[in-house]
């Protein structure tokens, strides 16, 4: 019984595995020291405006967020890649006011929608707007081009 349990538990791991490791950060500077190393890794940070009272804007970013990690991030048998990923709430000037602004995320358009930031070795791209999951699956793929 146990060896089946055991069995059990093992085949859920492996069919709840993830494409992306999750960032743990303090503040928005670990992150830009991140993304300086140039280490090949792809990261994806997905900004956002804390919605505060704005159910409108709450929900739009956890649409986003969800499709993100549904579409984007979650496994796919046919590309290996790993992603490094952060959620970064904007409205935090102290923590990640730096890292905002070095990055060009624009303050504005947060108050509608979130950003999406996907780079790799020093080159990527500020993605917002209504088609905004295909831009970062395009931008996905050209940084997973090797260099010419």
């Amino acid at each position: 019984m146990r060896v089946v349990l055991a069995l059990l538990a093992a085949i859920c791991l492996v069919g709840t595995a993830v494409a992306y490791t999750k960032i743990q950060y303090n503040n928005g500077d670990e992150i830009l020291r991140m993304l300086q190393l140039y280490d090949g890794k792809t990261y994806v940070m997905f900004f956002y405006d804390a919605p505060g009272a704005n159910r409108d804007l709450r929900t739009i970013n956890d649409y986003y967020k969800d499709r993100l990690k549904s579409e984007i991030l979650e496994p796919n048998p046919d590309e290996p890649t790993e992603y490094m990923y952060a959620e970064i709430d904007a409205t935090d000037y102290y923590g990640n006011g730096y890292l905002v602004d070095r990055l060009n995320v624009t303050r504005d358009s947060l108050k509608e929608k979130p950003n999406i930031v996907v780079m790799k070795d020093g080159k990527g791209n500020v993605i917002y707007g209504p088609t905004a999951m295909n831009s970062v699956q395009t931008s996905l793929e050209k940084l997973s081009q090797p260099p010419e």
